[in-house]
């Protein structure tokens, strides 16, 4: 499972594995490197701050893309979608608190500085958001996983009896139901 790999992953690299982590996947590397930080693998600063430099990273990796690919007929294609637009709208009438927030609400976390990158927003005022955003964020997660990582991973402990095929079947079960809503609007 995603988790497995992830903690595994924390495990081995130490606040790097929640660096990268923070960056790719998000918020459960991040409370991971809180769980793996209480039980003494690194120091708990150095792992918020890791998940803090990752997932920066990467969203400005995600709101440069955009706005260097922004003039691309497929890109405005989008912009013409009636949920893109209203999302836009709101960007447009409150950029500092969409910069600032976007990485709090589930579903935003490539959405988010996408939809930044081809504002109209200045990319001086996207890249101090972001950052205070992410330390933020960084110090949000790793102090749930710290503080609270047991008691979940406890809560969540009769599921490791579900297998692996089962859970495999759900998750290619939801992608189907997705792929199909999407065809069907097309």
């Amino acid at each position: 499972m995603l988790g497995h790999f992830i903690g595994t992953f924390i495990h081995r690299f130490g606040p790097l594995g929640v660096g990268i982590g923070a960056a790719l996947e998000g918020e459960t590397a991040v409370v991971l490197g809180g769980v793996a930080a209480r039980d003494g693998l690194f120091n708990p600063v150095g792992g918020a701050l890791a998940a803090c430099v990752g997932s920066f990273l990467a969203d400005q990796l995600v709101f440069w893309a955009s706005r260097r690919e922004s003039h691309r007929p497929f890109v405005r294609e989008r912009l013409g979608l009636p949920a893109v637009a209203r999302a836009l709208g709101f960007l447009e009438r409150h950029p500092r608190l969409f910069c600032f927030g976007f990485r709090f609400v589930y579903g935003f976390r490539i959405a988010g500085p996408a939809a930044v990158g081809i504002s109209a927003v200045p990319a001086r005022t996207f890249v101090v958001l972001n950052a205070v955003s992410a330390a933020l964020w960084g110090a949000i997660f790793t102090f749930v996983g710290y503080r609270f990582g047991p008691a979940l991973l406890e809560t969540l402990r009769p599921l490791r009896h579900i297998p692996h095929l089962a859970v495999e079947l759900g998750v290619a079960a939801v992608v189907l139901a997705g792929l199909a809503i999407w065809a069907r609007r097309k």
